[in-house]
């Protein structure tokens, strides 16, 4: 039995541009998943996102949070924390 069999799923159509279509088609090849897969992973990371911008929170990816604090001075993280 497939994963996505215990899905819940509807069939719908949309209208999508055609060069926003050409677009999803490339990600899709290159990622090698279906366009229905990428657009479910966009709608996805979509919403996850609003719900963190409705309470002021801004994503930050680890690696620029990483470099800051480490070119942050010790004593400095300290004296803000107090």
């Amino acid at each position: 039995m497939l994963s996505t069999e215990n899905r819940k799923a509807i069939a719908y159509s949309y209208r999508i541009n055609q060069e926003n279509y050409s677009s999803l088609e490339e990600e899709a090849r290159e990622k090698q998943i279906s366009i229905n897969i990428l657009l479910n992973q966009i709608v996805k990371e979509h919403y996850f996102r609003q719900k963190f911008a409705k309470i002021g929170c801004v994503l930050t990816p680890k690696d620029v949070l990483r470099d800051a604090f480490d070119m942050a001075d010790e004593k400095e993280l300290n004296q803000k924390s107090t």
